[in-house]
């Protein structure tokens, strides 16, 4: 049975943590003897419950710290953290789930092979010397840089001079455990032509670079010309409250909801009409899969690896960044016809389905781990 290390970064919940529990899944089915390494600043209690749950073995290691994360030093606190837990499963096989761009490349030098990935993009170039350092340790035949979209593949290559042609872009699926009602014995189940609620959702945190200032200018703008919408913000984040007050403050607060954090996420999406994601910067949105999976038409910004999930005009909109009024126009053209919502929606579900299901990233993530087993 082949040993393998993940070492995750998450947050308390969300996309990220989605991703490494999914992955925990993945090393289940395919019988992987897998241990986990954390700092003590991941170990919130119903993760650890869920690593328990998986059988999966855990290591403990120090939180980074502020001089952990500065150039070279970030480096040898990679090594250091990684190395007793290292030492003592002695793995076949490193996987490193990345959500801070150049946190944890140290790994890439670890004996084992190591699959590298990174749930973002990098937003300003490597400094020369750590970009060749990372070259070396990443151009080694037995490491694999892995990406959720294409766009962040170039963002990779030019900021961090990775080879396009050698970061592997494999989507990051929606949750299956919440679309039992939408997905039916594996095939696409019938959506209403008429919308449940005149309800506009987004799951996803709220933080600046979700957009969430421009999405109360959107629904303000919707508001105008239909006030029996609700818009409905599901998620918690550093910019929470500020966005309550936001709201208070135009006397909106019964149709511009920030509802928190609800782990029932299934419920709001089959409440909702249309899905809206105005995000600044986005990688690719398990959100926004989730939302196709479950039949909404998406409304998204035109920022990052969003139009490789929402085609434009087939199974959702894609506006401009930034451009609240782009956003509310396609909002109330979908609001206005409900056979728009659900011929997008029908497209959206299986474009999900055939693109971003669990089953998908399961099988392209166990190729590209037998390819670097076979390459050591």
């Amino acid at each position: 049975m082949t040993r393998a290390l993940i070492i995750p970064e998450y947050a308390s919940s969300g996309g990220t943590l989605t991703f490494f529990l999914t992955l925990l899944d993945i090393h289940r089915a395919a019988k992987l003897d897998t241990a986990v390494l954390i700092p003590r600043e991941q170990a919130f209690p119903h993760v650890l419950r869920e690593i328990e749950a998986h059988g999966t073995r855990l290591f403990i290691g120090p939180n980074r710290g502020k001089l952990g994360s500065k150039n070279y030093l970030s480096f040898a606190y990679d090594m250091a953290f990684c190395g007793p837990a290292y030492a003592k499963f002695k793995p076949e096989l490193v996987t490193v789930i990345n959500g801070t761009p150049r946190m944890m490349l140290g790994a890439l030098a670890l004996p084992a092979p190591t699959v590298y990935i990174m749930q973002t993009y990098p937003l300003q170039p490597l400094r020369n010397g750590v970009r060749r350092l990372v070259q070396h340790m990443a151009g080694k035949r037995k490491n694999k840089i892995v990406t959720v979209s294409a766009f962040a593949a170039r963002r990779i290559e030019q900021l961090m001079g990775l080879p396009f042609e050698r970061t592997r872009v494999i989507y990051n699926s929606y949750r299956e455990r919440n679309h039992e009602a939408a997905i039916m014995n594996g095939e696409i189940a019938d959506l209403p032509l008429q919308p449940r609620a005149l309800i506009v959702l987004n799951t996803s945190h709220v933080v600046a670079w979700k957009g969430p200032e421009c999405w109360i200018e959107t629904a303000r703008l919707v508001l105008k010309q239909r006030p029996n919408v609700t818009f409905r913000w599901l998620g918690i984040g550093d910019q929470l409250d500020e966005m309550r007050a936001k709201v208070s403050a135009l006397g909106l607060q019964d149709r511009i909801l920030f509802a928190g954090y609800d782990s029932d996420v299934a419920k709001h999406l089959g409440e909702a009409s249309v899905y809206f994601q105005p995000s600044r910067i986005e990688n690719h949105s398990m959100a926004v899969a989730d939302a196709m999976a479950h039949g909404l038409p998406c409304v998204v910004s035109n920022v990052g690896g969003m139009p490789e999930a929402v085609i434009d005009g087939e199974t959702g909109f894609v506006c401009p960044d930034n451009d609240a009024a782009a956003f509310a126009g396609r909002i109330l053209e979908l609001l206005d016809s409900p056979y728009l919502c659900s011929r997008m929606g029908v497209a959206g579900q299986s474009r999900a389905r055939a693109r971003f299901s669990e089953a998908v990233q399961r099988r392209d993530y166990l190729e590209t781990y037998g390819e670097v087993m076979n390459n050591e």
